[in-house]
């Protein structure tokens, strides 16, 4: 990926997390086959059972050649800058571990980030059959005295995967979203070489990004998020095609605890009106 991953840039608190070993899980479930990572403890894969691309292969909507999406970013306290999409989590299940859910069944598991001396970031992924969104919880624990700024940002930097052959067509479709302060606001980088971007600041209640048929949203519990930041760009592709790609960011508080936890739920899958219309919240306002 071209991190880097030196000592010198995650400084005393994450360079040993720079190393480790890289398990995948798989999950199984009726709408979708999901793959998450140790490294970085990242959703890698998520395809979509029901429905194919133009060249008849399963939708796949996580941008894999990236190596996943779906990481905090934060300021430590000795003033680095850590993404944790660059470090290896550890998790007790074997290697390529595959976990098949039907009927009203769900699966959850602890991805631990560790620092040391019993301070440690879990992502805690909960995947349930039959619905297209999953749960995580974060603990941050014993870490008010890692994190800086008493913030962090849940990440969702790669957008979605295009599933059309026909990239134009599908770009103009495509935009970010966020719903603030009763308000809902788009982002379109309609332009090639014209990024654009959103900052936001107060108690914002999801934020996504869709295509022509999909979307990612990061929907938190109401009331926690306190911000969101959002980043489009719209580059040239081959055939005369173009792409846009939108970055999510929700910017969420740390009030300085001893452990302290935040819940987020994802939401990948189709823009079917009455699934997305369910999840309540005015998620329906990007149809």
């Amino acid at each position: 990926q071209g991190a880097d991953t030196s000592a010198a840039a995650l400084g005393h608190f994450f360079a040993k997390a720079a190393t480790g070993q890289e398990k995948v899980l798989i999950i199984k479930t009726d709408l979708y086959t999901a793959e998450i990572t140790t490294h970085g403890g990242l959703i890698r894969k998520w395809e979509l059972q029901k429905y194919l691309t133009w060249d008849k292969e399963p939708v796949q909507l996580v941008d894999f050649d990236k190596g996943g999406d779906y990481s905090l970013l934060f300021t430590s306290s000795d003033g680095k800058l850590i993404d944790t999409k660059n470090l290896y989590f550890e998790s007790d299940f074997p290697a390529w571990k595959t976990v098949t859910l039907n009927g009203e069944s769900s699966f959850t598991v602890d991805l631990v980030l560790s620092v040391g001396d019993g301070h440690s970031i879990t992502k805690r992924y909960t995947f349930t059959n039959g619905k297209y969104s999953f749960d995580t919880e974060f603990l941050f624990k014993g870490m008010d005295q890692i994190v800086s700024n008493y913030e962090y940002q849940i990440v969702w930097e790669n957008g979605l995967r295009y599933a059309e052959h026909n990239s134009v067509d599908e770009s103009s479709f495509a935009m970010a979203y966020v719903y603030s302060g009763g308000e809902l606001a788009e982002v379109d980088a309609s332009k090639v070489g014209e990024p654009v971007k959103r900052d936001i600041n107060g108690n914002t209640d999801w934020v996504s990004t869709r295509n022509k048929y999909f979307a990612v949203v990061l929907l938190p519990e109401p009331g926690k998020a306190q911000g969101a930041y959002l980043e489009g760009s719209r580059a040239h592709m081959p055939d005369k095609g173009e792409k846009e790609t939108y970055a999510l960011a929700l910017k969420m508080p740390l009030k300085g605890a001893p452990l302290e936890t935040e819940k987020v739920s994802v939401y990948l899958g189709p823009l079917d009106y009455d699934i997305v219309k369910s999840y309540g919240r005015h998620l329906d306002g990007m149809m």
